[in-house]
């Protein structure tokens, strides 16, 4: 999606750079307005002594304005390449203020739009408006350039498909907003939220005071232990929770995902074993 972007912005200056040089068309058609600039002076205001001098500087103004050309559209597009190197290394947060080569208003406007929409559609859920899975690993990946104390929390909602059975999907998609809403509203900047799937969220701490697991699982639950009123029905969540620790000398981050994701059925078969509803 970002290379059609990127091929969509440069096809509109000419994809290539070199494409205006073997532009045929373009060539043509500066040559013709030149033909029939001749042709207009030589109706109205001249004869035919000077009609052989015209053309040649027919060819002169045509050849002359199509190099113009050529250097103006390999500047936009050098201008161009530059602006979006950005959206090759997957990074769409960025917004174009103003243009140090001339780019109109509207232009910059509709420009932004479309980053925004890319940013949109590649890294936040439609349901959630979270940051998804894709989000996630381009976040982990930056965390760890810069920090060894990463640390990710697995949770799901227990019984959620009985959400959906009971309730109806609308309303267990609604549930799924307002969880992620709720924590939202009261995470610490250090822990990032992201929806994986379905009823899966992970929480990434990037907090150097070494919070222990239990601490944080601990609050999790409290956090969304109070009733969701969902369409006017009152809901009770109750979470499953896994954390892994990244280790960049030993792990990946598929790795830590795949032990907080055992952690997290650990969990799940201890409340089976308790008599807990689970899923």
């Amino acid at each position: 999606m970002i290379e059609n972007l990127k091929f969509y912005l440069l096809f509109q200056l000419g994809s290539d750079r070199f494409m205006c040089i073997k532009n045929h068309f373009m060539l043509t058609m500066y040559l013709i307005c030149g033909f029939l600039n001749v042709i207009i002076i030589y109706k109205f205001f001249l004869n035919h002594e000077t009609i052989f001098g015209l053309i040649t500087i027919t060819f002169i103004l045509g050849i002359s304005n199509y190099l113009i050309f050529i250097i103006f559209h390999n500047a936009l597009v050098n201008y161009m390449s530059t602006l979006f190197s950005n959206i090759e290394q997957g990074n769409l947060s960025f917004r174009i203020e103003k243009s140090n080569f001339y780019l109109s208003r509207p232009c910059i406007n509709q420009l932004n739009r479309m980053i925004q929409t890319l940013n949109k559609k590649i890294y936040y859920d439609n349901l959630t408006q979270l940051p998804n899975r894709v989000a996630l690993l381009k976040h982990l990946d930056e965390l760890s350039e810069h920090s060894d104390d990463i640390s990710i929390y697995l949770f799901d909602i227990d019984g959620f498909k009985s959400i959906n059975d009971n309730y109806g999907h609308h309303a267990g998609d609604e549930l799924l907003f307002a969880v992620g809403k709720r924590l939202n509203e009261v995470l610490p900047k250090h822990l990032k939220l992201f929806r994986m799937a379905g009823d899966e969220f992970i929480i990434v701490s990037s907090n150097p005071q070494n919070i222990d697991s239990t601490t944080h699982k601990s609050k999790l639950h409290a956090i969304l232990e109070e009733p969701f009123n969902i369409d006017g029905n009152t809901i009770q969540v109750n979470i499953s929770v896994g954390s892994a620790k990244y280790d960049k000398t030993s792990q990946d981050f598929f790795t830590i995902i795949k032990q907080a994701d055992t952690d997290m059925y650990t969990e799940k078969m201890t409340k089976k074993k308790d008599g807990d509803r689970y899923d």
